[in-house]
């Protein structure tokens, strides 16, 4: 039986992390072109996930900590396209 609830979990999960980690790598190329701006709300809205990702993978299961460097680097392969075009 499909356990819809422990699917989003995880895709929940993963969408955060990958979110987290593109800003990361995005806001390193909005320092490096000193785009203040643009490192104001990426720093802003790179902590405020931080703090959502900290409580779900914190204290969770091993799948979760998995799902989320699976997000992390997905997110950082995304990062990766935008920045280069």
């Amino acid at each position: 039986m499909l356990n819809t609830t422990r699917m989003n979990r995880h895709l929940t999960i993963f969408l955060l992390s990958s979110l987290q980690v593109g800003l990361v790598a995005l806001n390193t190329v909005f320092i490096s072109k000193n785009y203040v701006l643009a490192v104001v709300l990426t720093t802003f809205s790179l902590n405020l996930i931080w703090t959502f990702n900290v409580s779900k993978v914190g204290t969770s299961k091993i799948s979760h900590k998995i799902t989320y460097a699976l997000g992390g680097s997905f997110g950082a392969l995304i990062a990766l396209l935008i920045s280069n075009h």
